[in-house]
């Protein structure tokens, strides 16, 4: 068992002093980096020895009642809501001078993080944008104003999935408690609304003005109201001088509506999905009626600056409006086509021509799929260590060790197109230009398989090698599988930069080992249904009538021992013969084929397995697996 770096005993927080990276927090939260800091403090990426689960944990950065009593409160009012498009805050706790609020962690890329690299394409704006009006209305209906939507508090997830966050300077409406007590303008320069800057308290019209302000950033690249002054910033704010959307198109008026002038003319939040929906399903917005004042209402008098021209401005399609890093195509993309709400199935925009047909192509022997995992990605859950040799030929594995020398195995697997007519298994949900199906947690795994444009499956599985608790494999699998769609949008299936050893059973096919004659002589298969999986390295024979299986599958790992069966000599070759553990009734042949060193120094071995299952009784099948492997064992050419 590899030694865990999270072995060491960490120290208690020292009163006063401040966090460090591995630093033991309430004898359960152990911090492992910085993600952010702010006004309000710090944020660490963590994670919880009691839960076993990875977390967000904000630190006051002043041990002071005044920062304490914000972050409190912070807790208070955003412990209450549930929902998907919010992250979670857990739990709100005292270390010595310091205060912490323990929130979900979200494996997320932030909207700001995204726009340094452009501007993003219109549908992804209008879906990032019904997600946020989603959760902007569940804040309202929980009696909270947030104060605070820019970029920055937009995370988004490897699925698509858009969550608001940092409720730090957030007031209840239904309480009228304020967190921010300073007198300073709650928000920031270039999203705040008109009346805000001119020293308003915020509602929750401002809150609508600033998801305006954020989708318009999105969209164009940049905020409106923007310069390199905030004070500069802040008069353009109150005056309204918003700068003309060049790359808004259909959604301009949507915008528009969001940022009017008067408040009373905003939409609620429970109006913007649906004005969202409409832009994306291409109903006309141009007539949108402005939102009737209620009586008595002070209207402000002045006319946004941006309708006086918005009707007029054209869409300018400008190169390189989309974002054009590579690893973020995928996350970008995915928001197009999260779900298919409200029964309309949207396309997602082309990233790259490349990514709209993306498969395995080719000589199927030399995909390596290696390259779809990531190991500093998955470092952020635990130890991590690539191994490339760790089962069948069309597999490539990470361990990942966590605290007390517990494993994980995150796997990406290479299957053939299922058969005709075979749907998709599990929640489907589209990340990036793939289908991807969603298993739950079970059985100590959590799976997800992206679905290849021409046929083929990358199956992507987060396992227990022993001894399962409460970590989320899911989230680990979604990383992963965020990794790999990254990857394949990119620059398509992976391909191996030299040829397998020749040698090696990688350049054999298991279904050339086995003819009709022994099985049906040996295992009683007189008309076996033949199933050949990835480039054939392993193959089947099944024969209904008798509910009979005969498998031949190569494999390379670690070398057999006593724990895979009894030792045995077959023709030149060392196998052992036992049940195997993954299928009742049956009993398997391994032997070695050859013997080599694998990339990570370790001694390894290429292994044939024969398998013969069925209806009987396991000891049943034992001699006929051992025929059976001696006539595959005739037909290998010798290492």
């Amino acid at each position: 068992m590899r030694q865990s770096q999270y072995a060491a005993q960490f120290s208690r927080a020292r009163e006063g002093a401040a966090a460090e990276t591995n630093q033991l927090i309430a004898d359960r939260y152990q911090l492992l980096e910085e993600i952010g800091s702010g006004g309000m403090g710090v944020v660490w990426r963590s994670f919880d020895h009691r839960l076993s689960r990875m977390v967000a944990l904000k630190q006051a950065k002043l041990p002071d009642s005044a920062s304490s009593q914000k972050l409190l409160r912070e807790a208070k009012l955003a412990a209450g809501l549930q929902h998907p498009n919010v992250v979670t805050v857990h739990d709100a706790f005292v270390e010595g001078d310091g205060l912490w609020l323990v929130m979900e962690w979200v494996p997320a890329f932030s909207l700001a993080e995204m726009l340094v690299h452009g501007s993003l394409p219109v549908p992804t704006v209008i879906e990032i944008g019904r997600q946020l009006a989603d959760a902007l209305e569940a804040v309202h209906r929980q009696g909270i104003v947030h104060r605070d939507i820019k970029p920055g508090n937009v995370l988004i997830t490897a699925l698509g999935a858009v969550k608001l966050t940092d409720f730090g300077i957030s007031r209840s409406v239904l309480t009228d408690e304020t967190i921010t007590q300073a007198p300073v303008v709650g928000g920031v320069p270039g999203y705040i609304a008109p009346e805000v800057a001119d020293g308003v308290e915020p509602t929750r019209a401002a809150d609508v003005f600033a998801l305006g302000a954020t989708l318009y950033a999105a969209v164009e690249g940049k905020p409106p109201f923007a310069g390199a002054n905030p004070y500069a910033v802040l008069r353009k704010t109150v005056a309204g001088a918003v700068t003309p959307p060049q790359c808004a198109g259909e959604l301009e008026p949507v915008l528009a509506t969001l940022m009017r002038m008067d408040p009373q003319e905003r939409p609620k939040a429970s109006e913007v999905r649906p004005l969202l929906t409409a832009c994306r399903n291409g109903t006309s917005t141009d007539d949108l009626p402005a939102r009737p004042a209620p009586t008595g209402a002070r209207r402000s008098g002045r006319t946004p600056r941006w309708n006086s021209f918005r009707w007029t401005t054209r869409r300018r399609v400008q190169a390189g409006a989309a974002v054009t890093v590579v690893v973020l195509i995928a996350v970008v993309v995915s928001v197009v086509n999260f779900d298919g709400v409200d029964g309309v199935s949207t396309s997602p925009p082309a990233a790259s021509a490349l990514s709209a047909r993306v498969g395995v192509g080719g000589d199927v022997r030399a995909v390596d799929p290696c390259p779809l995992l990531d190991l500093a990605r998955l470092k952020e859950y635990g130890e991590a260590t690539l191994d490339s040799d760790y089962g069948g030929f069309s597999r490539c594995d990470v361990v990942v060790e966590r605290p007390g020398g517990k494993e994980i195995d995150v796997k990406v697997e290479l299957f053939d197109p299922p058969g005709s007519g075979f749907p998709p298994e599990g929640d489907v949900v589209r990340v990036g230009p793939f289908e991807v199906s969603r298993d739950s947690y079970k059985g100590g795994e959590c799976g997800r398989l992206i679905h290849l444009h021409d046929g083929y499956r990358v199956d992507v599985v987060a396992r227990w090698e022993s001894d399962p608790d409460q970590s989320d494999l899911c989230a680990i699998a979604d990383t992963a599988t965020q990794v790999a769609v990254g990857v394949l949008s990119a620059s398509g299936m992976p391909r191996r930069t030299t040829r397998a050893n020749s040698a090696s059973l990688a350049r054999l096919d298991a279904c050339t080992l086995l003819d009709a004659g022994a099985l049906a002589t040996v295992a009683k298969l007189d008309t076996p249904q033949v199933d050949p999986a990835f480039a054939n390295w392993d193959c089947e024979w099944e024969d209904s009538a008798s509910s009979t299986t005969v498998r031949v599958r190569f494999d390379h790992a670690s070398p057999p021992d006593g724990r895979d069966g009894k030792q045995v000599r077959i023709g030149d070759r060392e196998a052992y013969v036992g049940v195997n553990e993954y299928e009742s009734d049956s009993c398997q042949v391994k032997m070695v084929h050859r013997f080599y060193t694998d990339p990570r120094g370790s001694r390894s071995a290429e292994t044939v397995l024969v398998l013969m299952s069925g209806p009987l009784p396991s000891d049943q099948y034992c001699a006929p697996v051992t025929t059976l492997a001696d006539a595959v064992v005739k037909k290998i050419p010798k290492a």
